[in-house]
């Protein structure tokens, strides 16, 4: 998981490299948007207020 202060994140060099090295299936980055949208491959944006939803 990766938090991003901006509206609209951006792909960056680091999430590609943690998914490389870390070997991860996924990658989450949680944003103070609204919309939930696929950032690229293994990279979805989440919206801080689902965060939520996910300890239930």
């Amino acid at each position: 998981m990766e938090f991003k202060r901006v509206d609209a994140p951006r792909p960056a060099r680091s999430m590609r490299i943690a998914l490389q090295d870390l070997q991860l299936d996924q990658l989450w980055v949680v944003y103070p948007g609204t919309r939930r949208y696929a950032l690229g491959e293994k990279v979805e944006c989440v919206p801080l207020g689902e965060i939520g939803n996910w300890a239930r």
